[in-house]
């Protein structure tokens, strides 16, 4: 069963790649291809313009979330951009950027009142996409610590934006900001103030931060 998004013209980016316009500016519809991840909370669909072959991020989240309308305001270099917000019945839609990318965590610990960055963890799915059952299925993923996917420089800015998120959304003790990496750049996706200690699958990324004490 195929899912169709709506978007109007206004609400796309004013050039040909990344967006889809026709001669009388109608609606413009994209096409389910896979989804990624559906939990309680959450939904998020990998979707397709079909005239132009540009693909985005769909997701359907429970709840409000004010933040999103104004990362739409916001352009950064380091953060997917978000194409569309709308007010849905129990929640938010929103269409970002589809990041063509691999995947990457870096914990943030402190010490001495000090916030540093831990090894970043790459994670390299054996499946055709990172979706939940890579994620959460025993062997569908690679975890290679320290990443070699970057370069140094990228290597020192992932773990410098790391830093910088820990610190600015006030957080304490320990903390892990997810990244996509494409081209050598890392992209922002999201922080958690926790993470699982008890994942047979991530215990190199949990052991790997207790060697720089």
């Amino acid at each position: 069963m195929q899912d169709k998004t709506r978007l109007n013209e206004k609400d796309m980016p004013q050039h040909h790649e990344m967006c889809t316009m026709t001669a009388r500016g109608e609606i413009a519809m994209l096409t389910e291809v896979k989804n990624l991840q559906r939990t309680e909370k959450s939904t998020v669909t990998l979707v397709i313009d079909p005239d132009t072959g540009t693909r985005y991020i769909r997701k359907e989240l429970c709840g409000p979330h004010p933040i999103y309308a104004q990362l739409q305001a916001l352009s950064h270099p380091y953060l997917p951009k978000i194409f569309h917000v709308e007010e849905a019945r129990a929640g938010v839609v929103l269409i970002e950027e589809f990041i063509d990318g691999f995947f990457i965590t870096v914990g943030v610990l402190e010490k001495d009142g000090k916030a540093f960055a831990t090894e970043i963890l790459e994670i390299r799915t054996k499946t055709e996409w990172y979706d939940f059952d890579a994620k959460y299925t025993k062997g569908l993923s690679e975890f290679i610590v320290p990443a070699t996917g970057l370069s140094k420089e990228a290597t020192e800015l992932t773990k410098k934006i790391a830093v910088e998120a820990h610190e600015t959304a006030g957080c304490s003790g320990v903390s892990r900001v997810d990244f996509m990496v494409k081209d050598d750049k890392p992209y922002f996706l999201s922080k958690f103030l926790t993470y699982n200690l008890f994942s047979l699958e991530r215990s190199p990324f949990i052991l790997s931060p207790i060697r720089q004490f």
